[in-house]
């Protein structure tokens, strides 16, 4: 039996449902019902998706403490796709809830601009967030126009405003974004001091009144307008602040930041990453207020990892005061085990305070405690290398700190903040290694030539003990490798020697691997080396290296002393070293004293060379650099005395010509630009002729952009077989006359697409049946043909010269027959036809052991074409395609 209170309950819900269905009767209960619809059925499922979809992004997201954070972290264009389906799901309901719901339904007549169901604007905010979210920022923008054009008697008036400028800031419209803003905060300023009085003349009475009647509501918010809530305004600041971030305005920034975190109904956590951010604006800035703040967002207990970072950055970021606090929060977080892959971290906030305390070799033992406990941060590892590789390089300490950034080098990322200045400075010093190790070496062969022979016979003896020691400990290592290997810093060994030999210097190179290591500074970094000492991996090296080989006398007679050439050859080559690394100390890395060094050293034994007249002149800028006018006045006479026509003479007599040189400089570069427009216009005729007058003179400064673009205009002009033949030889000259410049680098790309087409057209036609790619692996091979040369001899010869020259590229020696007489050696591989072609002018420059071979023919080829090579079993015909393919003559 139905209950009297459930039949009325019925009653209801009938009548309800046979009234709710009009959309046209403007009473309370058809508002009622459309009300409860659009704000349910719409409104709250749409959004309630948009905040698990949100929820659910930020849980998986990885927050990166090492760059500044994010105010309102979004999806990348990338991630973003993942949103699409959600919240399109929510776009629909919002969608079917305005058609089904609004009120009237038919806009037109009088009800035209009248909207009687009160949340169908809420709804069409709900698809703009929605667009925002899938950044689709038009159609976003779009809507909230609509808003702002159609409801103005609503709150959303003023949030589609607000969300206008969100998605402006997203579409770097930064100016526009700001105006908004800035108006929403003006008019609620202006609007403040009556908002009390308003709130007085309203009373409960009206407030039900204006619910129920429509048109009473409407007439009230005409008269007085809509307010701006406090809530809204709370929400602008911090979207100023992220305006001015975006757009690099960071006193701005800090400003809207600081009214942020003071402004009231801001939600706890959202207040510490706010005020962790303005910590890590200060703390780039070196300020001590973000010591201060750090300590503050520690204290409002944000989530761990924040909290944890705070806590690091405090340490990283405080300057004065007792650090003894500081230093034991960080000694504990050590012990406890959830911080253990933060260890890096925290070993590396203690060094900063250790070199902060003056204590440096603490703070170097705590850099390297945290490379070694860094498992899968690789931010941090770089961080820490580069930590190392600075505090060397401030000492003046250079090859440990290239050895650094060369580790860093090889682990960081581009997208690694310090990523520029790391390939920088590996850059620099790679130049100051390449010098300085050629200045070793050779003073070492030089200065064993001026030795006595007992002299002469302790050193060969002490090398030899080295070598042997060197191999005991590699077969220790091998036999038991330990887990975790220190990272201390390496030790030059103080009884290196370098002899002429290639294949001793190959030792001496691998024992300096041994030691040194060209490997990532990282666990079981001073493993022993990978190359064995005899060169195992190689054929028919079997012979060389061994132990007995390595005596007094064979050591004594592979020294060049008797050999005039090559003793002129070391001393040329440490010349051009000693001047490259005093331009380096004078310019780049700017050490004075290490410059006026070497300068000095050349010009007391190498004059009256070039480049000691060079020498002379950098010195007498050093002196003038550091206000020593005594030895500056010594050196300009000097220069005008000995060397009075001298380019460097006639700086100091007529400091103008350097000026004149400036002006002919520039003129040149005019009349570049000049030719290069008629080149624009299709005057390819004149620019041919022009430019070929131009390259009648070798030390024109713009040589290589005239040889360029005579090549254009030498394209443009023919195309016919012949005209591109001579194209291809036109760029063959540009790239190898122009080796490095940015000009022959585009010759060279241009280069290998004609002969690609080319080679292409020749296999299609039937001329040849070999391919050209550059791009894939080639090896070396010397055609051996019987009698011509003794092969073991040879092979051992190559394998000693790679593992001098090319010990790094692991590269394999071997051979094989062509037919049933003739063989070939084999180097193998090279990752393209680069570096095979590296190698291949390496091989042919050699003035050493490799002299017997050069008379034989030899060149670079790929698989597929040793394949073609094997069946036709014609030399010639290879070599005559790769004349015409690889070589640039």
């Amino acid at each position: 039996m139905i209950t009297k209170k459930k039949s009325y309950i019925i009653l209801f819900s009938a009548i309800t449902l046979l009234l709710g269905c009009s959309t046209e009767k403007n009473t309370v209960l058809t508002r009622t019902v459309h009300n409860i619809s659009a704000k349910y059925n719409g409104y709250f499922n749409a959004n309630e998706l948009i905040k698990e979809t949100k929820a659910t992004f930020l849980y998986d997201r990885v927050e990166d403490y090492n760059q500044l954070l994010p105010l309102y972290p979004l999806p990348s264009l990338e991630e973003s796709k993942n949103w699409y389906a959600p919240m399109d799901t929510a776009i629909r309901k919002c969608e079917l809830v305005i058609v089904e719901n609004r009120m009237p339904n038919s806009k037109k007549g009088r009800n035209r601009n009248k909207e009687w169901c009160k949340w169908i604007d809420d709804n069409w905010m709900t698809i703009g967030i929605a667009q925002y979210y899938k950044k689709d920022f038009p159609e976003s923008l779009n809507t909230f126009e609509y808003v702002l054009n159609h409801y103005p008697l609503e709150q959303s008036f003023y949030e589609s405003q607000f969300w206008s400028a969100k998605v402006l800031i997203e579409m770097n419209a930064f100016e526009e974004a700001e105006e908004i803003l800035l108006s929403l905060i003006d008019l609620f300023e202006d609007q403040s001091t009556y908002e009390k009085e308003d709130d007085e003349k309203l009373t409960f009475s009206d407030k039900i009144r204006f619910a129920v009647s429509y048109e009473e509501r409407k007439e009230y918010l005409e008269n007085n307008g809509i307010k701006i809530s406090k809530d809204l305004i709370s929400s602008i600041y911090p979207v100023l602040a992220d305006l001015y971030l975006k757009s690099d305005q960071i006193e701005m920034a800090k400003a809207s930041l600081d009214l942020a975190i003071q402004s009231p109904n801001q939600k706890k956590a959202f207040k510490a990453r706010m005020m962790f951010i303005l910590a890590q604006l200060y703390h780039r800035e070196g300020d001590f207020k973000a010591s201060q703040l750090y300590s503050e967002v520690i204290e409002m207990n944000p989530e761990y990892e924040m909290a944890f970072q705070a806590k690091i950055n405090r340490a990283l970021s405080f300057s004065d005061g007792d650090t003894k606090a500081i230093k034991q929060q960080l000694l504990k977080m050590l012990k406890d085990d959830k911080n253990i892959d933060f260890f890096d971290q925290i070993y590396y906030a203690l060094a900063e305070i250790a070199f902060k305390e003056k204590k440096e070799n603490l703070g170097i033992e705590y850099l390297h405690l945290s490379i070694n406990s860094s498992k899968n941060n690789a931010i941090q590892k770089v961080k820490s290398l580069i930590g190392l590789a600075d505090w060397y390089y401030l000492s003046k300490e250079y090859k440990p700190a290239y050895l650094y950034f060369g580790t860093a080098s090889k682990t960081i990322t581009k997208q690694d903040q310090n990523y520029s200045y790391v390939k920088q400075n590996i850059k620099l010093l790679r130049n100051w290694n390449v010098a300085n190790t050629t200045i070793t070496e050779n003073d070492s062969i030089l200065n064993m030539c001026n030795m006595t022979e007992s002299e002469l016979s302790d050193v060969m003896l002490d090398y030899i003990d080295k070598i042997e020691k060197a191999k005991l400990v590699k077969e220790e290592n091998e036999i038991s490798s330990p887990p975790i290997a220190s990272l201390n810093m390496p030790r030059v060994p103080s009884s290196t020697i370098f002899l002429w030999d290639e294949n001793l210097k190959g030792i001496g190179y691998n024992e300096f691997q041994y030691i040194w290591g060209e490997r990532k500074l990282e666990d079981n970094w001073r493993r022993s080396i990978k190359a064995s000492f005899n060169n195992q991996d190689e054929e028919g090296d079997s012979t060389n290296n061994s132990s007995n080989e390595l005596s007094v006398e064979y050591l004594i007679g592979k020294l060049p002393c008797e050999d005039s050439a090559k003793m002129d050859s070391l001393k040329n080559l440490t010349l051009n070293a000693l001047f490259d690394i005093g331009i380096l100390h004078h310019y780049q890395i700017i050490n004075l004293n290490e410059a006026k060094k070497n300068f000095n050293r050349i010009v007391s034994q190498f004059q009256p060379d070039d480049k000691s007249i060079a020498s002379l002149y950098e010195l007498y800028l050093i002196y003038e650099t550091e206000g020593n006018n005594k030895l500056k006045n010594e050196t300009k006479q000097i220069l005008l005395k000995k060397y009075p026509n001298s380019k460097y003479a006639q700086l100091l007599i007529d400091p103008s010509s350097s000026k004149e040189q400036e002006k002919l400089l520039f003129k040149e570069q005019k009349e570049y630009t000049s030719i290069f427009e008629e080149y624009q216009k299709k005057e390819y005729d004149y620019v041919l002729n022009i430019t070929e007058q131009k390259l009648q003179d070798s030390l024109n400064p713009f040589y290589c952009k005239y040889a360029m673009l005579n090549a254009y205009a030498i394209g443009k002009t023919n195309n016919n077989k012949d005209s591109l033949e001579g194209l291809i030889q036109v760029l063959k000259a540009v790239s190898r006359d122009c080796r490095g410049s940015e000009s022959g680098e585009h010759a060279d790309k241009i280069l290998r697409q004609l002969l690609s087409s080319k080679a292409e057209s020749q296999k299609s036609q039937g001329v040849s049946n070999f391919s050209y790619d550059p791009n894939k692996q080639h090896f070396f091979l010397l055609f051996a043909p019987k009698g011509s040369i003794d092969l073991i001899q040879a092979k051992n010869s190559i394998a000693n010269f790679n593992r001098a020259s090319f010990s790094k590229d692991n590269l394999k020696t071997s051979s094989s027959f062509l037919n049933t007489l003739d063989q070939m050696i084999f180097v193998k591989s090279f990752k393209n036809s680069y570096d095979a072609m590296d190698y291949y002018t390496a091989f042919r420059v050699n003035k050493g052991s490799l002299d017997a071979l050069q008379s034989q023919k030899y060149f670079i080829i790929t698989a597929d074409n040793l394949k073609e090579l094997y069946l036709e079993k014609k030399v010639d015909n290879y070599e005559n395609y790769f004349n015409e393919f690889y070589t640039l003559e």
